[in-house]
This record gives structure tokens, C-alpha cells and sequence, in this order.
């Protein structure tokens, strides 16, 4: 099987892949992001299938999920297989767009049935050039949804495991953790010369009184 990209930009594994859930749900960052609308890439090349709003009935409820769905042609010569993103807060492609891995296709959000914001990923896989299965209703796709969670590769070659509250920084590769050491150097001796100051304030406060 072809090893896929961490399709979000940060953020942290909230629901793994299970019997009642055929897919990964991935959180988001509060320290790095204000809205959690944080972008979400293609985790490989691919053409756009569907992107927008979709029907979806759960439990007998209508939803209406803002999603994207790509197919992956050369995965395998037997079979095709769609990366589905679900919940998201905007697209930034069209259908029949032709994408390539790492490239942005929206933004993450809490459309349709969600409890807040993240991302659903799920890969389904299909007999060579067969159509994109319906979806109207939750089981539609759990017959042929595969487990992505040991095709992710996060940075560096690292194969995402599920463990729950797995804190995802993709952007923090060795030259940006070089950048976040630098910037943490000059903070610190900021607030050493901040904290000096304030000492000297104070002996002369105490001397006065």
C-alpha cells in the first residue's frame, strides 16, 4: 500500500479507528490556532471526486457535512481508493481538480453531525474505476473503509500510531525548531531583564518606605 501524508497541519488524534467508526478524527491546537480552522492538505496526489456540502443520514437525521473526497488511482493496478475529509469549514478546490500531496484543500471546522472542530479521514476502496459509492446513510461506506491509521506518515518517516491525544506539530521539522529555539533564548533573557528590573524597583521601594 502507498504511505500517505498527515493530512492535517496540527493537531491531535481525538477518535481512532474502530468496529462502530471507520475513520480518524483529528482535533485541533489551541495554543497554535485561535479557531481551530486550521488547513487541511491532500494526503496525496489525487483527483477531486466531490467538494461541498454533502446529505448524510445518521440515525435517521440529515446532515449536511461540508466535505472533500479524492481518488487515488495509483495506490494499486487492482483497485482505486478515495481519501474522504469530512467537517470541514471551507474548501479551497473544485471538482475534477487534479491535486498533489501536501496541497491544501480547505480548512478545518464542525459542519454537519459534530461536536466540535475536527477533521474525519477515511479511506474507502473500490474495484478500478468504479464510481464513488453513495453516502446518504452512515453504513453506505463501512463495508469498504480501510484502516488508514499504519499508511500515515507524520514527519520524517514517522508512521502515526493511534493513541489518543497524539500531539501532532507537522510544521516543527529541524529547521523550524531551530527558529522556536532562537526565538525561546531571546524570551527568556527578555524576562530575565524584565525580572531584574522589577527586583531593582523593588530594593528601591523598600529602601524609601
Amino acid at each position: 500500500m502507498k504511505m500517505i501524508m498527515y493530512p492535517c497541519s496540527d493537531g491531535w488524534d481525538t477518535q481512532g479507528y474502530t468496529n462502530s467508526h471507520h475513520g480518524l478524527d483529528f482535533g485541533w491546537l489551541k495554543d497554535i490556532s485561535q479557531d481551530g480552522k486550521t488547513p487541511i492538505y491532500a494526503c496525496d496526489d489525487g483527483i477531486v471526486e466531490f467538494e461541498g456540502f454533502y446529505k448524510q443520514i445518521i440515525n435517521g437525521k440529515t446532515y449536511n457535512p461540508i466535505g472533500v473526497v479524492i481518488r487515488h488511482t495509483h495506490w494499486s493496478e487492482e483497485f482505486d481508493y478515495f481519501s474522504i475529509y469530512w467537517h470541514m469549514s471551507r474548501t479551497d478546490i473544485n471538482i475534477g481538480d487534479a491535486v498533489k500531496r501536501g496541497q491544501q484543500i480547505g480548512l478545518k471546522g464542525t459542519t454537519g453531525c459534530s461536536t466540535g472542530v475536527h477533521l474525519h479521514f477515511q479511506i474507502i476502496k473500490v474495484n478500478k474505476g468504479a464510481a464513488l459509492p453513495d453516502q446518504h446513510t452512515q453504513d453506505n461506506w463501512y463495508d469498504l473503509s480501510i484502516d488508514p491509521t499504519n499508511l500515515i506518515e507524520v514527519y520524517d518517516g514517522q508512521i502515526f500510531k493511534y493513541t489518543g491525544n497524539f500531539d501532532l506539530r507537522h510544521h516543527s521539522d529541524e529547521d523550524d525548531i531551530s527558529v522556536l529555539k532562537e526565538e525561546n533564548a531571546v524570551l527568556r533573557a527578555e524576562n530575565k531583564a524584565l525580572k531584574d528590573a522589577i527586583d531593582e524597583f523593588v530594593e528601591k521601594v523598600m529602601v524609601i518606605v
